[in-house]
């Protein structure tokens, strides 16, 4: 999509998301991270140091969750950064999972009172018995991980529209 500002056309790689002011945010070309005024000026723009995915606000829009977009050779991680200029607030880099770099599956989303944020994450072993799929809750104000929970197994029942899962955790 493209989307126009102050007469410059931007080709967007990342769904942009909204805060509750209205100022819109988005990554582009996995470097550059945006934030648009509602009449489409720009608010600031930061070259980030690391492939980054799609940003999501927060629901007290404080701040900006985002997911790394690196290849499987690199580790992933969660970073958070302040909607005031896009600074770090604090990251998470994602273990290995039996030998394996995880990647970020979802874009984040937040409890309703924005105190905890939560991401999919996954390994890709190149085989579907041994890949697997995680959840992350992690604390909104220090990016600590409050819990991660192992997918063993998901089945959607497309008659009932309904979701089942298996899964451990794993008690950090």
């Amino acid at each position: 999509a493209a989307v126009l500002a102050k007469g410059m056309t931007w080709i967007l790689f990342t769904q942009a998301d909204v805060g509750s002011d209205g100022v819109h945010y988005f990554v582009q070309n996995l470097i550059q991270l945006f934030a648009l005024n509602t009449d489409g000026s720009q608010r600031w723009h930061l070259t980030l140091p690391d492939n980054e995915g799609a940003p999501v606000v927060d629901p007290l829009n404080t701040q900006l969750v985002i997911g790394s977009a690196e290849t499987l050779d690199h580790a992933g991680y969660i970073v958070s950064r302040s909607v005031t200029d896009g600074h770090e607030l604090w990251r998470v880099t994602l273990p290995m999972e039996d030998g394996f770099n995880q990647f970020i599956d979802t874009r984040a989303r937040y409890a309703a009172d924005g105190l905890s944020a939560y991401l999919i994450t996954a390994t890709a072993t190149g085989d579907n018995n041994t890949s697997r799929p995680f959840v992350y809750a992690l604390d909104a104000d220090a990016g600590t991980s409050t819990d991660t929970v192992t997918i063993t197994r998901a089945q959607y029942d497309t008659a009932r529209t309904l979701l089942q899962v298996q899964a451990t955790d794993s008690d950090l």
